[in-house]
């Protein structure tokens, strides 16, 4: 499966569902299923090193300050850049994974939450998977 790198700060506001779409200084043709994976970086109050979500990839379009706002951005990167444009965003059990550059393959089959899940089912998937991960201590 295709796999791309985002900070753990970035890849929060993915979680949260405030972010759709992401920034990049470089395109892609691929289209179809990505997973979403938090960088290494520790960030307090982040998810750092782990696949945590699968969405998928629906266009790549050259970045305007109109659509930037849509990766969460408040003026356009110097050097401007593209927009992914990401649909069907779903959470996945947490996978171990160490990041690299550019789209890469991953040999995994995550395990989705379902959209069809109750309440009471995405809250356990959270307390049993998500927030160990938040609430982990930092080490430096």
């Amino acid at each position: 499966m295709k796999a791309i790198t985002i900070y753990p700060d970035w890849m929060m506001l993915f979680m949260s569902g405030e972010k759709t779409a992401e920034f990049r200084t470089w395109e892609t043709r691929h289209r179809g299923e990505i997973l979403l994976c938090s960088g290494a970086k520790k960030i307090p109050g982040c998810i750092s090193g782990h696949a945590l979500m699968v969405g998928t990839l629906t266009d790549v379009v050259r970045a305007t300050k109109k659509n930037i706002d849509e990766c969460c951005l408040d003026s356009m990167p110097k050097g401007g850049g593209y927009v992914w444009h990401f649909d069907n965003l779903r959470y996945i059990k947490p996978i171990p994974v160490k990041g690299m550059p550019g789209l890469f393959d991953l040999d995994v089959t995550p395990e989705i939450l379902s959209k069809d899940a109750s309440d009471e089912d995405g809250a356990k998937f959270f307390d049993e998977f998500i927030y160990p991960l938040i609430f982990e201590p930092v080490h430096q």
